[in-house]
């Protein structure tokens, strides 16, 4: 679902995904959870003395299966729209 150069960390235990998207503007990554509705929180405040605006962290452990996906599915698409400049 997500655009290409994304990754994700593949977690063995744990209640969190760590997204890493690829270089768009912070107003237009910050935008990503307002456009779709999908809960994340920005990487930069996981940094304490360096802003990152390249991360997400998103917690998988509260919602049914449908749910993620659907979310997931929402979220690439507002990184689409975000690398095609909407």
């Amino acid at each position: 679902e997500f655009t290409d150069g994304t990754t994700w960390t593949h977690p063995e235990g744990g209640l969190f995904l760590w997204l890493t998207f690829p270089k768009v503007s912070r107003p237009a990554r910050s935008s990503i959870n307002a456009l779709k509705n999908v809960a994340g929180v920005l990487g930069e405040f996981f940094y304490p003395t360096t802003k990152s605006d390249r991360h997400m962290r998103i917690n998988y452990s509260n919602m049914p299966d449908d749910r993620i996906k659907e979310g997931i599915r929402r979220m690439g698409e507002a990184l689409r729209e975000v690398a095609a400049g909407k």
